[in-house]
């Protein structure tokens, strides 16, 4: 795979650009902290990574997701690299496809958790990470802290048939799933799930 790299400082538009100019398999060096000022949406498996080895800090305050990866096939990888959400929003929405996070960092991402019209799954949830059904995801090292779901997962939502796969003994800690108000599609409130303040497997789930 190519590396492409900006050598000066990387803006939240330089990002946007390499992720439409990589080809799938790339990977992404990131120089500096960005913040992001969208939800950043992948269709092809790419690698983010800092540049020197020092973690790079990707912040986002807008009330949305810091990337929504959906796609068969596509394996999206974060290496050294923090999320941050401000405690306002951020995290990653998986559909369908595979990621790794190798010595990354999740904190203070925050969502609202949405259940679907008939109460029986849900449109979102996981403050730090929501893995749908048909996706996989790998764990290693790293740290997960003070992320927040409202009703379940607090640090990872995994819906159904899905995997989650954790090794080299990452860090959980303050993260939490609140019933401060639970909606579902309608607009009702549901005060009766609050589960996993560090994970939750919402049905059928792999796990190691």
């Amino acid at each position: 795979p190519d590396a492409l790299r900006i050598d000066s400082l990387m803006s939240f538009g330089d990002l946007e650009a390499a992720v439409a100019a990589a080809s799938p398999g790339d990977i992404i060096e990131i120089p500096n902290d960005i913040t992001l000022e969208a939800t950043l949406s992948l269709s092809k498996s790419l690698t983010f990574k800092a540049v020197s080895g020092a973690p790079v800090t990707l912040t986002s305050q807008t009330g949305n997701r810091h990337m929504e990866i959906a796609g068969n096939g596509i394996e999206t990888v974060f290496e050294n690299v923090i999320l941050a959400g401000g405690d306002v929003s951020g995290g990653i929405r998986l559909s369908g496809s595979d990621m790794t996070l190798r010595n990354a960092s999740i904190t203070r991402c925050y969502s609202p958790t949405v259940k679907t019209a008939d109460g029986k799954g849900f449109l979102d949830a996981g403050g730090a990470v929501y893995i749908e059904t048909g996706s996989s995801v790998t764990i290693v090292g790293g740290s997960f802290t003070y992320n927040k779901a409202i009703g379940a997962g607090g640090a990872v939502f995994v819906q159904d048939i899905a995997s989650l796969n954790i090794g080299g003994n990452p860090l959980f800690s303050y993260n939490e799933a609140t019933a401060d108000r639970l909606k579902s599609a309608t607009g009702s409130s549901d005060y009766s799930y609050c589960y996993g303040g560090a994970i939750c497997c919402f049905g059928p789930t792999t796990t190691t």
